[in-house]
């Protein structure tokens, strides 16, 4: 081989290898939130948590987007028992701040959400109503769509009503 032909296949090595390098502004890293006033039962290295709450009362609590991606972190979904959020009039259109026909409060079939700021990092304050369903509830709040996005999940027990005296119970009985 010539010293020509060794540079070049030095050359290709070597750009071969810079390819091969992980792109440290891969949108797809995992998004961190800050979750405030609720207990979580088990929380992420990103702020994310799962915590069980309470079937008979209301339950707030607020998340910020913290981290390389606060400024883009808000609200993108909404799963109850792994199916999308769904109201009497069909599946609820989530809108951001970034969004013309945003408004600051949203709802679903499980409570609702207001934006507590109007420019990043958004802080969101989270109301969850009482299950009064007969079914426990898992309630997964994502945000970001990308595949490592955060999330707060909530196990809500179903509301069990005594036959014998009609009083209600919280069964607070969470496996993860």
């Amino acid at each position: 081989m010539t010293r020509h032909s060794l540079l070049m296949m030095a050359a290709l090595v070597m750009l071969l290898l810079q390819a091969c390098e992980p792109n440290t502004d891969d949108y797809s890293s995992t998004r961190e939130i800050a979750v405030e006033e609720l207990t979580p039962i088990r929380r992420w290295p990103n702020g994310a948590c799962w915590a069980t709450i309470s079937a008979t009362d209301v339950t707030t609590f607020t998340v910020t987007g913290k981290g390389k991606y606060a400024n883009t972190t808000t609200l993108d979904f909404v799963t109850i028992n792994g199916l999308p959020d769904q109201t009497d009039e069909g599946i609820t259109p989530w809108t951001t701040p970034i969004q013309p026909a945003f408004t600051p409060i949203q709802r679903g079939s499980w409570g609702e959400v207001e934006y507590l700021t109007t420019r990043p990092p958004y802080t969101m304050q989270f109301r969850v109503a009482p299950n009064l369903g007969s079914e426990a509830r898992i309630i997964r709040f994502g945000f970001g769509y990308t595949p490592d996005n955060a999330s707060v999940i909530l196990y809500q027990p179903a509301l069990e009503v005594d036959d014998t005296t009609e009083t209600a119970s919280n069964n607070s009985n969470l496996r993860i």
